[in-house]
């Protein structure tokens, strides 16, 4: 949730889930899956929670010092697909074929077409084809 007085981001309250420990999930979430799932190690949700506070406040450090680029840097390595080919499929369900550019400065994903024409895309309005 983002709060903004006037033009200016005033608060962002953020939250965080996960499914650490869970084995089996309602149908209505075919696609959720736990950590346990695939490590098939149990975790300890305190130790986790601790570390999260941890991670979570190195990262808002590293923004209050204004590490814009090294913060990128980091995403960039993270994000699924960067830099590759992939098959997608808009709002409207038609496909196509994307190359993952980066995101732009309003959140938006950028993608680039067979022609190098590019695209930008907000959440929701494409989805990845399973491989």
């Amino acid at each position: 949730e983002n709060v903004l007085e006037g033009s200016y981001l005033q608060r962002v309250i953020a939250g965080v889930g996960l499914n650490l420990n869970q084995k089996a999930f309602r149908k209505a979430l075919p696609d959720a899956i736990a950590l346990h799932q695939v490590t098939g190690e149990t975790y300890d949700p305190a130790a986790i929670a601790e570390e999260l506070v941890i991670q979570v406040h190195q990262q808002y450090e590293r923004l209050r010092q204004g590490q814009w680029a090294a913060i990128r840097e980091q995403y960039y390595r993270c994000l699924y697909r960067f830099q590759q080919w992939h098959d997608f499929y808009d709002a409207r369900g038609r496909q196509f074929r994307g190359w993952i550019r980066g995101v732009s400065e309003q959140g938006e994903l950028l993608l680039l077409d067979k022609h190098q024409k590019e695209h930008a895309f907000s959440l929701k309005e494409i989805t990845f084809q399973a491989d």
